[in-house]
């Protein structure tokens, strides 16, 4: 009589392999809907803030779109008004498209978020070939790479951070400023301007931290592998 055989389960090795690709995925995927997306933060008007400036808008699209067409008391604005008059306009914007202007902080973090992703693209090639392979050095250093990958975006949020903070600081500005489409505004009517984070910034610390741990599962996969091939691992 053959004695019963008990089932096993799968090995805690294997499930840390499942559990270091699938926190992959979620940190790449995270981060790159992130990086892609244009919901970073949305820029809207405070319409008390704006009838404290003494100036009298007329508002369409149920009170969402501003129009300023003179200004009294501002000498040069008038003028520009009556040539081009200035909207007041609702805006979202992400690191591709932030608002209206680029600004040279805003193409530093464009080439920060560029170089992360290319190193996520990278660490995939390099991570699939150290799997398939079984090569733990290409295993070791694409736990390097997601850890890279995770500087370069911690530099594109403080970048853009950085920026809104700067942008705070409202100024007389001869070209489009964000939330404002046509001609200039004075200074009083860019202070009635709220600055809000959206979901693509979620998405974006989301996608740093995953990738910081998914370079940590990485690390650890490449000391497991050095005393268990992954053949062995999955039979």
């Amino acid at each position: 009589m053959e004695p019963s055989r008990v089932p096993r389960g799968p090995a805690p090795r294997l499930i840390f392999l499942f559990c270091t690709l699938t926190l992959t995925l979620a940190a790449s995927a995270m981060l790159c809907a992130a990086i892609m997306s244009d919901h970073w933060e949305e820029v809207g008007w405070n319409r008390e803030a704006l009838s404290q400036t003494n100036i009298s808008p007329t508002w369409y699209l149920d009170g969402k779109v501003a129009m300023l067409e003179s200004i009294p008391g501002h000498g040069s604005f008038s003028h520009h008004f009556k040539k081009k008059p200035a909207f007041l306009v609702p805006m979202h914007g992400g690191i591709w498209t932030l608002c209206v202007s680029l600004t040279g902080m805003q193409n530093l973090s464009i080439s920060c978020s560029l170089v992360c992703m290319i190193i996520l693209g990278t660490a995939v090639i390099v991570g699939s070939f150290g799997l398939c392979r079984h090569q733990i050095s290409a295993v070791l250093v694409t736990g390097v790479m997601y850890l890279l990958a995770a500087t370069f975006a911690l530099f594109t949020l403080t970048i853009i951070h950085c920026k809104r903070a700067q942008d705070r600081n409202a100024r007389v500005f001869e070209g489009p400023e964000d939330g404002v489409v046509g001609g200039p505004v004075p200074r009083s009517i860019l202070k009635a301007r709220n600055f809000t984070t959206s979901w693509s910034m979620d998405f974006g610390w989301g996608g740093v931290t995953l990738c910081a741990l998914a370079s940590v599962a990485w690390i650890l996969l490449s000391k497991i592998m050095r005393f268990n091939p992954i053949s062995t691992m999955i039979a």
